[in-house]
């Protein structure tokens, strides 16, 4: 899976549109996704991901990394 495929993937199932600023150092990694869940889409955000078997981790304030 692709940054694109799950991003779309997310907006399909719960019609949260997940950011991928291409000018974000952190997002060079190709597996990496470093985006931003606000707090009202976080609950359902994450049990998709999970659902899915995707890790991810908290980084700053409202900012997560996705492993692709």
């Amino acid at each position: 899976m692709t940054k694109k495929e799950l991003i779309d993937l997310v907006k399909h199932q719960i019609n949260v549109e997940l950011p991928n600023d291409p000018d974000d150092l952190l997002n060079k990694k190709r597996k990496i996704l470093h985006t931003q869940i606000d707090r009202r889409n976080y609950y359902a955000t994450a049990s998709l991901l999970n659902k899915l078997g995707i890790r991810f981790e908290s980084h700053v304030e409202d900012y997560y990394f996705i492993y692709v």
